[in-house]
């Protein structure tokens, strides 16, 4: 069975992460520091497990930096550990800086969060607080950036390339501050 740190390496450019447990719980990494973003009970950790019980074994999506849009923003990478079911350590989730945004604003990538759970316009503009129209204006966006001829096409490519915010993360205001206690009763830094 591999290293649970041996995944680092193919990821040499991660600013912070964590290791998390099979009770969902944050555990600190000896080579990186934590970051507020992934201390437990972070609406971006509920989006690492939510894709790991999906059965992900990789997967990337965007997190406001500080979990203030206007901050700007990080990638967010989880890596499974195969196999899961049996051990304490199964998966790193890993802060890491943006990838191309392709031309989409922020608001775009939480439509594309949306669009990711199979939301219609109305449904959309009701959970980001915007009207049918404005939501129907940033599917049009999204589809002519991505070169996607259908709200389908343009989710898939949006969840392959990492190109979205979590509905989870989108709609939450709950990201601790400060330094945060993880499992194993350290403390996580506070890198920002």
């Amino acid at each position: 069975m591999e290293p649970p740190l041996s995944s680092l390496a193919l990821v040499p450019d991660a600013i912070a992460g964590v290791m998390l447990t099979a009770s969902g719980d944050p555990e600190a990494l000896p080579r990186l520091p934590g970051h507020r973003l992934l201390a437990a009970g972070s609406p971006v950790l509920t989006a690492a497990r939510t894709s790991l019980a999906g059965g992900a074994v990789r997967t990337h999506f965007l997190t406001p930096r500080h979990g203030d849009a206007s901050a700007g923003l990080l990638r967010v990478t989880v890596l499974s550990r195969q196999p899961a079911p049996s051990i304490h350590h199964q998966a790193l989730v890993l802060l890491l800086p943006p990838p191309d945004l392709r031309g989409l604003t922020h608001r775009e990538l939480q439509v594309l969060g949306l669009l990711i759970e199979g939301e219609n316009n109305a449904a959309i503009a009701g959970r980001l607080h915007i009207s049918v129209r404005t939501a129907a204006g940033h599917v049009d966006h999204i589809l002519a950036e991505l070169h996607a001829t259908s709200r389908t096409m343009a989710a898939v490519s949006a969840l392959r390339q990492g190109l979205y915010i979590p509905a989870v993360v989108a709609t939450s205001s709950g990201f601790p501050s400060g330094d945060a206690e993880v499992s194993n009763g350290s403390r996580i830094g506070i890198a920002r």
